[in-house]
């Protein structure tokens, strides 16, 4: 027996069943029907759909004058068929996309080479790269947007550093903003639909200035605060209406502030967190980061020790509303700096840079690493990866793989990479990148 027989029981079920939720009867208004209508013309017939379209408008008559359900069963479930055939096939052709925020599968790595980029597959060393984005101008810095389907990168021209983005495959460059970010705190931070982010940055004429740009190249609209210089922004990994903003106020005394803002720029909410430093407005609460959750935020602190009285950085935590501010464990070396958090895909652990200042003494007393630390505080931070002894800058540049296993380490003077087991330490150089990578995020599988 088929779906489709005429003596399937299920359609007999069907119709005794409508049969006993509503019999067929005479309806009570039946005589007052006919006799309004019996006063009401006929329409002519070429006003009737079926004498001028293609369709059939009749159904064959079943028992007790009722219209056969059949018909209208079998189309029902074509239907159905149809819409679920439709779906698997659009499911099937569209590539699933990450979530903006937390662990995601490592995709590819798009990182700078000879001055332009690069893709490949992953770290191995028979991994598949080929060029990327190329040309006479040089390329680095990629920046990978959350759903893994487009970059921005800083591309050399005249008078300076711009700004483009392309599509993850190299395709549709597009410049951005039409004028040269200036080199030192320029940020990016990618909105979590992927498509507009926030840019900071010193632009000509030396001022600083914040763009809510669109990554498609079509529009870039200015953020202006009064009475603040704002130095950087990042956006809410929770909320589509708010981001961080780390800004210098301008009347009376100068002083540094965290504040939450609106998307348009307004409803700004001050954290209260201390604005100066003896290290001065530029590092002063600086390197402020959302946790993955959005319910904190660490930044760098600078604070002195009551018994050596060496003043040095430190990891501060708060709570995004402001309240309880508190100071992570740090390195038992009074000499030695601990800022510029990082958090896991997870929010579990907060990557961190090492770094000693430069006495004069010695060409070659700076130096800088990284290390691990619990973001609940509840040890000090494990060193890993490669020390990196320097003459002026000991600069460490580090970012976790999308799913938290693996972190990359880029020396700020060589630009030489290592990626580092967070666990283990060990390190090894990335022969094939003479820059920061950056790593694709790309969906778990369900």
């Amino acid at each position: 027996m088929t779906a489709f027989d005429p003596f399937d029981p299920f359609e007999q079920r069907i119709s005794v069943s409508l049969d006993e939720i509503a019999p067929a009867r005479r309806p009570h208004y039946l005589d007052d029907l006919l006799r309004q209508t019996a006063r009401t013309s006929q329409r002519p017939r070429w006003s009737f759909p079926g004498r001028w379209l293609p369709m059939d408008t009749t159904l064959t008559r079943g028992p007790a004058g009722r219209a056969s359900l059949r018909p209208l069963v079998l189309v029902a479930i074509v239907a159905l068929l149809a819409l679920a055939a439709a779906a698997i096939f659009i499911a099937g052709s569209r590539p699933r996309l990450p979530l903006p925020v937390g662990p995601a599968v490592n995709g590819s790595i798009v990182y700078p080479s000879g001055g332009d980029l690069y893709i490949r597959d992953g770290l191995a060393a028979g991994a598949v790269a080929k060029p990327l984005v190329t040309g006479s101008a040089k390329q680095y810095a990629p920046y990978l947007s959350p759903d893994g389907r487009s970059l921005v990168y800083a591309q050399v021209g005249d008078g300076g550093d711009y700004l483009w983005a392309a599509d993850i495959d190299g395709s549709n460059q597009r410049q951005l903003l039409p004028d040269p970010i200036g080199e030192g705190w320029s940020q990016w931070s990618w909105a979590l639909d992927s498509r507009h982010l926030l840019v900071s940055g010193v632009f000509p004429g030396g001022a600083k200035r914040l763009y809510d740009v669109q990554a498609d190249g079509s529009s870039a609209r200015e953020l202006v605060f009064d009475g603040l210089v704002p130095w950087e922004a990042f956006w809410s990994p929770t909320d589509p209406n708010t981001f961080l903003l780390r800004a210098q106020t301008m009347n009376g005394v100068r002083a540094q502030g965290v504040y939450l803002v609106g998307a348009d720029g307004g409803n700004l909410r001050p954290l209260g967190l201390p604005g100066q430093s003896s290290f001065g407005a530029q590092y002063t609460l600086s390197g402020a980061v959302w946790s993955p959750d959005g319910r904190t935020i660490a930044y760098n602190a600078i604070t002195t020790d009551p018994k050596t009285f060496v003043t040095h950085y430190r990891i501060h935590v708060v709570n995004a509303d402001g309240s309880s501010d508190r100071e992570l464990p740090g390195p038992t070396e009074a000499n030695v700096n601990e800022a510029w958090p990082t958090f896991s895909p997870d929010g579990t652990q907060i990557l961190v840079q090492h770094f000693v200042f430069p006495s004069g003494q010695d060409t070659k007393d700076g130096s800088g690493w990284i290390a691990v630390l619990p973001a609940d505080g509840s040890a000090p931070a494990r060193e890993i990866g490669v020390r990196i002894d320097e003459t002026n800058n000991p600069d460490v540049w580090k970012d976790w793989s999308p799913d938290g296993t693996s972190v990359i380490q880029t020396d700020g003077e060589t630009l030489n990479a290592y990626p580092v087991d967070p666990h283990t330490g060990t390190s090894a150089e990335l022969p094939w990148a003479d820059d920061m990578p950056a790593w694709q995020r790309r969906a778990r599988r369900p």
